[in-house]
């Protein structure tokens, strides 16, 4: 590893307040919004969806 590539290695390491800040606020600095927060909320309701249909399937095959 070259002088140039260590420098950057330490520019880049976090001060104490960044290791510690909640991972929400973390996010909705970077750009999360409505339209993340519309698909996530889409896609984790699919995941409910299948896994309850999944469970009673699995109730009924052991029933």
């Amino acid at each position: 590893m070259d002088a140039a590539n260590r420098s950057q290695q330490h520019q880049a390491t976090p001060s104490f307040a960044e290791l510690f800040t909640p991972k929400l606020i973390t996010v909705l600095r970077e750009g999360y919004g409505r339209t993340k927060f519309q698909a996530d909320l889409v896609a984790g309701l699919t995941v409910a969806i299948v896994a309850q249909f999944h469970s009673r399937l699995l109730r009924g095959a052991l029933a």
